[in-house]
């Protein structure tokens, strides 16, 4: 998909850049809040629905329900909540990789929007 939030000069070449901008700058616009996480968050929920259930289940146990059940509370949950695991993979693992990944268009990007400050 093509970048939305920097505009059309921007010279990022995809979304994926695009969010990475975003998540760097630590600024993101009301946009990417709504369209562009909803979006991430609908394909994550998408995938989730696909995986087996032993990968559903060590995705669970690295959430906060996972980390702190434990056998005395009794069974665990009988079903993930696509949209649970699909949030815990956005905010532990697709983000912050958004915010480490870089390359030579998201860098002039950055360095021509913090010039113009």
């Amino acid at each position: 998909m093509p970048p939305h939030l920097c505009g059309d000069d921007s010279l990022l070449a995809n979304l994926w850049e695009d969010i990475c901008v975003q998540e760097q700058q630590g600024k993101r616009s009301v946009f990417c809040e709504g369209t562009y996480e909803a979006s991430l968050l609908g394909f994550l929920e998408g995938e989730v629905d696909e995986i087996d259930d032993a990968t559903r289940w060590a995705i669970w146990y690295q959430t906060d329900a996972g980390i702190t059940w434990n056998e005395d509370d009794g069974e665990p949950p009988e079903k993930w909540w696509s949209e649970e695991l699909g949030r815990f993979i956005l905010e532990c693992y697709v983000l912050p990789a958004a915010e480490r990944y870089s390359n030579v268009r998201i860098r002039r990007y950055i360095e021509r929007w913090e010039r113009s400050d």
